[in-house]
């Protein structure tokens, strides 16, 4: 009564949500979660077969980004412990009104909306960290060449910002041509 209460009452497309399913119990709620993916989800703590406190951590370990609301019946120390440990979005007392989870939903939105931001954010600087990677390489060489990467610090520094790419041997060879006898001598002779 409670589930299907929460499931008709609060007016999840007003906050952009849409409500996917329903699970009777911790095990089909994995199952479900594993199929449908969604982005929130609200779970009592006391469930049948697998407690919510479990399916939540099951379900963190296999979508960390999802974000979870508890509900329990038990006002005690030891759920509120576990489902900060599980990084709970909320956790409320039975029983849940609809003013009690409606506050909370725009909330989470507005978390998830933020997340979105920012892996699209990273995923588009990796994005031109790749299109440009030869360049930024082709950059550091020249800059260790002529002297520029002063210190270790430095060229750990861009080293880890282009990543793996530059793993490799501890020694590098330049080999220089040089165009005509006089430049070469010349070049000899600063030696």
């Amino acid at each position: 009564n409670i589930r299907e209460g929460m499931a008709d009452a609060v007016p999840w497309e007003r906050h952009g949500v849409q409500l996917v399913g329903q699970a009777a119990d911790g095990r089909q709620a994995l199952e479900r979660c594993r199929v449908l993916e969604p982005d929130i989800v609200i779970t009592d703590i006391r469930m049948e077969g697998l407690s919510g406190l479990d399916f939540a951590a099951r379900l963190r370990e296999e979508r960390p980004e999802v974000r979870i609301v508890f509900v329990t019946g038990y006002d005690t120390f030891e759920y509120a412990q576990r489902a900060v440990d599980l990084k709970a979005s909320a956790l409320l007392v039975k029983p849940v009104l609809p003013a009690g989870l409606a506050p909370a939903v725009p909330r989470i939105v507005d978390e998830l909306d933020e997340a979105r931001r920012v892996r699209e954010n990273i995923d588009n600087f990796d994005r031109l960290l790749e299109e440009n990677r030869g360049l930024l390489e082709e950059h550091l060489v020249a800059d260790l060449l002529e002297g520029r990467v002063t210190g270790r610090e430095e060229l750990e520094r861009r080293r880890q910002f282009l990543g793996p790419t530059l793993a490799g041997p501890a020694y590098a060879a330049a080999v220089f041509a040089f165009d005509d006898a006089n430049a070469f001598a010349a070049y000899q002779a600063a030696k």
